[in-house]
């Protein structure tokens, strides 16, 4: 009895392990279905990097396109720009424009406006008897650099230059100087202009503005 129940626990130990190899039994199928039934997660795109202004405009006074900046197409409407110094710092006339034409982020920012520092030149001198204090003429001279950062591309390079008056017989006592800096307004009456209808080759024509 012994005998037989051994050899019939043999003979079973023997098919079985014989199915396996054939692959009648398969006791990991279910357990590899499982894990490929499982789903998978996609995984979220990584939030897009907001550029910070306007210092990531800088590229463009130096050629390089920023594709991240809006197009500009020559249009009757406002212009979003900002004014950058040659060093890509923000100018102090940004705070003078209209918030229809001020960008305040790369992306709505269809012009880059340069502004290169102003030069002062000593014309003439006019003494007066009496003690009276001299009077100093001075011319200022501006250039100022119109960009699509976008694509990176000088539109124009304008020059702009503020005349003193002539200096007159009799002045007032505390006046020792005329002659005043380029105006922001004149820059920007020229820029509000010329933005809607296109900016043609001015570059050996100065625009002058007569100043006290």
């Amino acid at each position: 009895m012994k005998v037989a129940f051994i050899s019939g626990g043999i003979g079973l130990f023997a098919f079985v392990l014989m199915a396996m190899q054939t692959g009648v039994l398969d006791f990991s199928s279910a357990t590899d279905d499982d894990e490929e039934a499982a789903p998978v997660e996609p995984k979220a795109p990584p939030a897009p990097v907001a550029l910070k202004f306007p210092e990531a405009l800088a590229p463009a006074i130096r050629g390089n396109a920023v594709p991240q900046a809006a197009s500009y197409v020559p249009e009757a409407r406002p212009h979003r720009m900002v004014f950058l110094k040659p060093t890509g710092l923000i100018h102090d006339w940004q705070e003078h424009l209209h918030d229809d034409w001020a960008a305040d982020s790369v992306e709505n920012t269809e012009l880059v406006i340069v502004v290169s520092p102003q030069q002062k030149t000593f014309l003439s001198v006019q003494r007066y008897p009496n003690g009276a204090p001299p009077v100093e003429r001075f011319q200022y001279d501006l250039e100022v650099a119109v960009i699509v950062p976008k694509e990176g591309r000088v539109l124009i390079k304008q020059r702009f230059q503020s005349i003193p008056r002539p200096i007159k017989n009799k002045e007032a006592w505390e006046l020792t100087a005329i002659g005043q800096p380029v105006a922001f307004r004149t820059v920007y009456s020229w820029l509000s202009s010329r933005a809607q209808t296109g900016f043609p080759q001015e570059y050996f024509k100065v625009i002058q503005t007569i100043a006290d």
